[in-house]
């Protein structure tokens, strides 16, 4: 091993016992759906209603990075817009798997309150995210803040098995954006299923405008036949997580 070698790993190791934290991006964060992640040793086996842990006993944080949807709706980036952090299996975590829509999340051990999102590919931010208001509610105390401005570094002192150097599980990030042959893909699907909303039945070959195509798991890039389904503007604003096409 030449010196300078030597040196680097010595200032890992180092680091790795004084609990320094990297800074990282999207890409050195564990991501997939929860089954992945529990996988992949980023989180362990979920209980309901309980925290969310890595197998060695830190805390994890689960969030979806993707918010992309603050600029298709011209919504403001505020933390109230924002996705949630879960600290714990909570309801919604339960109802997003339930729903086959559990593809998008990351795990980090990070706990300065700053988590990397994206708007796009291409485009990257790094903002603070509000808890979960099941999950904090879950905690059963305030020890931490409220919900909004809630102190992770001390939530994750106090519950830590130990805090060692984090550097992530790296199995890339999904792509946030359509693919650029999305309108093709959307006009072969619509066809190939006679233009018919799969859930009301209702033909649009007359207003093909009212008629969308809606990705099962939330991944706008996974455009399998098998994750995509046919619907009209109204079966389309019903689906869960879409609230916001009302």
């Amino acid at each position: 091993m030449s010196g300078l070698q030597g040196l680097i790993a010595g200032l890992k190791s180092t680091a790795h016992r004084i609990g320094a934290k990297a800074a990282l991006g999207l890409d050195a964060l564990p991501s997939g759906d929860l089954q992945q992640l529990i996988s992949s040793g980023a989180i362990s086996e979920l209980v309901p209603g309980q925290q969310i842990v890595a197998p060695t006993g830190e805390m994890r944080f689960l969030y979806i990075p993707d918010h992309g949807c603050l600029r298709w709706y011209n919504r403001q980036n505020t933390s109230k817009n924002r996705n949630k952090v879960h600290l714990c299996f909570c309801d919604v975590l339960q109802e997003m798997l339930n729903d086959g829509r559990d593809k998008r999340y990351v795990a980090t051990g990070d706990t300065s309150g700053q988590f990397h999102i994206c708007y796009s590919n291409t485009e990257q931010d790094t903002v603070p995210l509000d808890v979960c208001q099941i999950c904090y509610r879950l905690l059963h105390s305030k020890k931490y803040g409220e919900y909004t401005g809630f102190n992770y570094d001390a939530y994750a002192k106090d519950h830590n098995y130990y805090m060692p150097f984090f550097d992530g599980v790296s199995s890339g990030v999904y792509d946030i954006d359509y693919p650029a042959d999305w309108p093709q893909i959307s006009y072969r699907v619509r066809n190939e299923r006679n233009w018919t909303c799969e859930q009301c039945g209702k033909n649009l070959i007359k207003n093909k405008r009212a008629l969308h195509v809606h990705h099962i798991n939330g991944v706008k890039s996974d455009c399998r036949d098998s994750n995509l389904k046919v619907l009209c503007v109204d079966c389309h604003s019903m689906q869960p997580r879409h609230s916001h096409m009302c």
